[in-house]
């Protein structure tokens, strides 16, 4: 299955250049574990109106996606975010946002305010029966002890809450010095268990040749789940190439 994965990752590197302003190869770090992956960038307009479409996909121990499209005017857009997370393709977690955000300027900043639906999906955590069959430990045996199915290590990162739910976006961007900031928080209305969540984007870029970029971010992310806060932490480093 997870040659699988890397097969997909490949193939929106070969197949975006046709398509795409903007392809690259990432290799990022969450928590302790690093993986490679690929980032994808298409920017025009549809039928008068803007439109762009960004797409990252990493693979390694945790397979981790995202993707967002806008389209609309300058001002008022309607907008698609997806995120997917999991250990094996069969059991990945996602997260699918719709709505509309629109921009007003408050003391020099713009900033957007929207609403969005949210439907997602859980996704399974691994298990020690699952891992030690992956290391070549006899099946027989591990049936045997019984109960390593259950045995989930403890979680890490932002947890995706099934269901779905109504929720506010509010977001600002600026810059300070040649750190490109965004800062997002999105309150959940709707839902008898609420994930309020808070986000912010950091990012930086070096040109290395015309066509040639690096780019370094980190993401931080924190949500409270009732009386819970989850954080997550991530570093992006990524070589794209731009046409």
């Amino acid at each position: 299955m997870r040659d699988l994965w890397l097969v997909i990752l490949l193939a929106i590197l070969i197949a975006f250049p046709v398509y795409a302003n903007e392809i690259g190869f990432t290799i990022s770090q969450l928590h302790e574990e690093i993986d490679w992956g690929g980032t994808a960038n298409l920017s025009g307009t549809l039928a008068g109106l803007d439109a762009e479409l960004d797409i990252q996909a990493q693979s390694g121990d945790l397979i981790r996606g995202r993707y967002r499209g806008e389209v609309g005017l300058a001002n008022f857009k309607v907008f698609q975010d997806g995120t997917f997370k999991g250990y094996t393709l069969d059991s990945l977690g996602r997260q699918s946002d719709i709505g509309i955000k629109g921009e007003v300027g408050v003391g020099g900043l713009n900033v957007a305010v929207g609403i969005f639906g949210r439907n997602a999906g859980e996704f399974g955590p691994p298990n020690a029966y699952g891992t030690l069959r992956d290391l070549g430990y006899d099946e027989a045996t591990l049936e045997a002890i019984g109960g390593l199915d259950t045995l989930n290590p403890a979680p890490t990162g932002l947890s995706i809450r099934g269901g779905n739910s109504l929720n506010l976006l509010l977001s600002t961007e600026f810059e300070v010095a040649d750190l490109d900031v965004e800062l997002r928080v999105l309150p959940q209305l709707t839902g008898e268990v609420k994930a309020h969540q808070a986000l912010l984007l950091l990012q930086t870029d070096y040109q290395l040749t015309d066509n040639l970029k690096l780019n370094l971010g980190a993401d931080i992310a924190t949500q409270l789940v009732e009386d819970t806060i989850e954080y997550e932490t991530a570093t992006v480093a990524t070589v794209s190439l731009e046409f």
